[in-house]
């Protein structure tokens, strides 16, 4: 691979003799089923030396032991540098999102104070959870306060908004439907929503497997967008004439968004 020292001339240990230490201790303290490690990509090359050193010395703990090499994140406006103080911290980050979400929101008169409240924080959240997991792991981020709070495009809030009108939708609706026995005739916007939903599993399976959250983001982009197709395309709420199996595709699009949604950290509200 390369050359690397692990203890320097003066018989003391280098950053990878401690890492080889800290895994004993790791392990020690907590005994993991898998270690994966996130750093900046720029240490990819010092962590395959790292893991295959562990692994000859430790052979136990280098199987179980990972590492994710991320890009870094910058704002639209221009690479962050501490020299220049336009560095951004993660607390500030997500205290900018809520703010611009409550922007969005003074003017909803149809809002209560708490559901405001609610909506801004989860919604301010989730736009930011969103922008970093979307991209593919390994890739810099570049971060559009604006653009991550949008109700449109492939944004956290118009996944939540998506699943938010589903979720209107089946409220509305199931309460007065009753049986309808009638035949499944399917249009093609149909078909093509319900084998996206057929997805779901094998996606989780694909983000696991290979550490990569973005094929999660990705299929519920696609989902959402097929959704408010359906959406504008076909009449859901026909009274006592509604077709269940209608309702059946509404309510699967609200528990996959909701759930796939969970699975990056983000909570849908009540409303929007």
């Amino acid at each position: 691979m390369h050359t690397r020292v692990f203890v320097n001339s003066e018989g003391l240990p280098t950053y990878e003799a401690k890492e080889l230490g800290l895994a004993k201790t790791k392990y020690k303290d907590f005994p993991y089923d898998l270690s994966i490690i996130v750093t900046g990509n720029e240490v990819n090359e010092y962590f395959k030396v790292l893991i295959t050193v562990l692994t000859k010395l430790y052979p136990k703990l280098g199987k179980k032991t990972k590492h994710v090499g991320h890009g870094m994140l910058t704002l639209s406006t221009g690479k962050m540098s501490s020299r220049k103080g336009n560095v951004i911290y993660g607390e500030d980050l997500l205290n900018t999102a809520v703010d611009q979400v409550a922007k969005i929101l003074s003017d909803r008169d149809d809002l209560t104070d708490s559901e405001k409240l609610e909506i801004k924080e989860l919604v301010g959240v989730g736009a930011v959870k969103y922008m970093v997991l979307k991209p593919k792991v390994g890739t810099n981020i570049v971060f559009d306060i604006e653009e991550s709070v949008k109700y449109e495009g492939n944004s956290g809030p118009y996944l939540q908004y998506t699943c938010v009108r589903a979720n209107s939708i089946l409220a509305k609706v199931l309460p007065n439907i009753s049986e309808d026995k009638s035949n499944i005739n399917m249009l093609p916007i149909e078909t093509e929503l319900v084998l996206k939903l057929a997805q779901f599993n094998y996606i989780v399976v694909k983000c696991a497997d290979q550490f990569s959250p973005h094929y999660l983001s990705n299929y519920l982009f696609e989902l959402a967008s097929l959704f408010n197709s359906f959406y504008a395309k076909v009449k859901v709420d026909e009274g006592k004439h509604t077709k269940k199996y209608r309702l059946q595709i509404v309510e699967g699009v609200s528990k996959t968004l909701t759930l796939g949604l969970g699975l990056l950290g983000i909570k849908v509200p009540s409303k929007m």
